[in-house]
C-alpha cells in the first residue's frame, strides 16, 4: 500500500486516487478537455482526514505561472476574473459594516487578491490591502496587522498547509479573524474518490480539507477554528474576536450557494 505522511498531523496518509492532470472543477467546460496523461497522486490522512497531493509540491513560483495558473486558467475557473471578486466585495462589505465590533474603522487585508480587483471595489468606502504571492504587485507579505482577514478560495492551492497559517499569524491583531473559503470533503467522498468535482489538480487544487483537518492545522498556531458551512470557515486570534462571528454566519448563509452558472 503506497503510503505519504501527512503534512498536517504527520500520521500515516494512504493513497486515495490517481487522477489526470488535466482533471478541473469547470463543470461547464467540455467534458471531452484533452488528457495529459500525467498521473497525479492524491493521499487521505488516515488521522485528521486531509487529503492532499505533492503534485505541486517541487514547482517554483514560475513553474505555477507558466503550468497551472497561465493564460488558460480562466477556462477552469470563469469566476477568478471578475464574478469571484464582485460577489465577495458585497461580502466584505457587509461584513465590515454589520459585524465589526470596533470603534475604530476595522484594518482588512485580501489575502490571495488576485488582480486586487476587490479592493477597487470597495475603494474608497472601505480601505483593503492586498497580498497574493502570484501577482508581483502584491506579493510582499505586509508587515502590518489586520483585524479582518479575508481570503477566498485560496488554502486548497497552497501544498504546505502550515505556510498560510505562519502568515495569518503574523498578519493578525489580538482578536483579529480570518474569514475563508474552501469545500470541505462531503460525507460521501470514500465513494467519490477522484470523482469528486473540486478535486482538480488543473486548477491547482492540491490540498483538500476535512472539518477535522483544519481545526487541528489552526489550532496547533494558536487560532481558534469555526466552520460555519461545508464553504466557509473562520479562524480567530484571542478570545475577543474582532467581527460579530453570529453576524457572520448569517451573512454566510446569504451568500451563493453551490456553483455558479455564468
Amino acid at each position: 500500500m503506497v503510503k505519504s505522511a501527512c503534512k498536517i498531523c504527520g500520521k500515516d496518509a494512504r493513497f486515495f486516487a490517481s487522477v489526470d492532470s488535466s482533471q478541473h472543477c469547470n463543470m461547464q467546460l467540455d467534458p471531452a478537455w484533452p488528457k495529459t496523461g500525467v498521473a497525479v497522486s492524491y493521499f487521505r490522512c488516515e488521522s485528521c482526514g486531509f487529503l492532499f497531493s505533492t503534485y505541486l509540491d517541487d514547482y517554483t513560483k514560475d513553474d505555477l505561472c507558466r503550468l497551472i495558473y497561465n493564460d488558460d486558467y480562466v477556462k477552469f475557473d470563469p469566476l477568478y476574473p471578475r464574478i469571484r471578486p464582485e460577489i465577495n466585495a458585497r461580502f466584505v462589505g457587509k461584513i465590515v459594516s454589520e459585524a465589526w465590533t470596533g470603534d475604530s474603522l476595522a484594518r482588512v487585508l485580501d489575502y490571495g487578491a488576485g488582480s486586487g480587483l476587490l479592493s477597487q471595489i470597495l475603494q474608497p468606502d472601505i480601505a483593503v490591502d492586498n497580498f497574493d504571492a502570484m501577482n508581483p504587485a502584491f506579493d510582499r507579505l505586509p508587515a502590518s496587522k489586520y483585524d479582518f482577514i479575508f481570503c477566498a478560495e485560496v488554502v486548497e492551492h497552497i501544498p504546505f498547509p502550515e505556510s498560510f497559517v505562519k502568515d495569518w499569524t503574523a498578519l493578525l491583531s489580538d482578536g483579529g479573524v480570518v474569514v475563508f473559503s474552501t469545500k470541505t470533503l462531503p460525507e460521501d467522498i470514500d465513494s467519490q474518490k477522484g470523482d469528486w468535482w473540486y478535486l482538480g489538480p488543473r486548477n491547482g487544487h492540491v490540498s483538500l480539507y476535512s472539518g477535522e483537518s483544519l481545526g487541528l492545522l489552526l489550532g496547533q498556531a494558536g487560532l481558534r477554528y469555526e466552520s460555519l458551512t461545508d464553504d466557509w470557515h473562520v479562524a480567530v486570534s484571542g478570545d475577543r474576536p474582532a467581527l460579530d462571528l453570529q453576524i457572520v454566519r448569517r451573512l454566510v448563509d446569504m451568500q451563493p450557494k453551490g456553483f455558479i452558472l455564468i
